[in-house]
């Protein structure tokens, strides 16, 4: 787990999620959620539920509905439905150094 300091300033915080941003990128699901502190169970639908490396990768691939597989989404859904989303890099991109500006 990545800790910041109360102190931290705006650049260390933009890092951190550039790099957790970067591990989904990569597919490295794990890695992504062994850097962060989060409540790892929930409740859906009545059923306890925990974060995973798969459960990680499923949020991703459906756009937030990681509950479901591929083949759930396409049945409830329809056959159209996209399930392959991805995380792209942002240290990839021709723009990044527009993107990685932070003024907020």
């Amino acid at each position: 787990m990545r800790t910041l300091s109360v102190n931290a300033d705006k650049a260390e915080i933009k890092n951190l999620v550039v790099e957790w941003l970067e591990l989904l990128a990569q597919e490295k699901y794990a890695e992504a959620l062994e850097i962060i502190l989060y409540d790892n169970t929930q409740e859906v639908d009545g059923t306890l539920w925990t974060w995973t490396p798969q459960n990680l990768e499923a949020a991703v691939f459906t756009y937030g509905m990681p509950w479901f597989t591929k083949e759930e989404m396409k049945k409830r859904y329809g056959e159209d439905c996209k399930v392959d989303y991805k995380v792209t890099s942002v240290l990839a991109r021709p723009d990044k150094e527009e993107l990685l500006l932070w003024n907020g």
